[in-house]
């Protein structure tokens, strides 16, 4: 094999596992329950979106001092 041919073949596939998208399932369902009664529960991703930053409320989110905190072991 000719050393152009070579590298070119490489610098292709190399350029091909860059671009590889990664999946995300639009639909999860969860089958559970006993035998004789079975839930099915299912979430439909509508709009995926990722590293999106989060909103000013929620990054400067804060409880408010009149609020009385419990915490619960569980």
């Amino acid at each position: 094999m000719h050393f152009g041919v070579a590298k070119k073949a490489l610098a292709l596939s190399m350029a091909i596992m860059m671009t590889v998208t990664v999946f995300f399932p639009s639909r999860v369902v969860t089958v559970g329950g006993e035998l004789d009664i079975r839930t099915i529960d299912q979430v439909q991703y509508v709009d995926p979106q990722f590293d999106v930053p989060f909103p000013d409320d929620v990054v400067n989110f804060h409880v408010p001092p009149d609020v009385d905190i419990e915490e619960m072991d569980w």
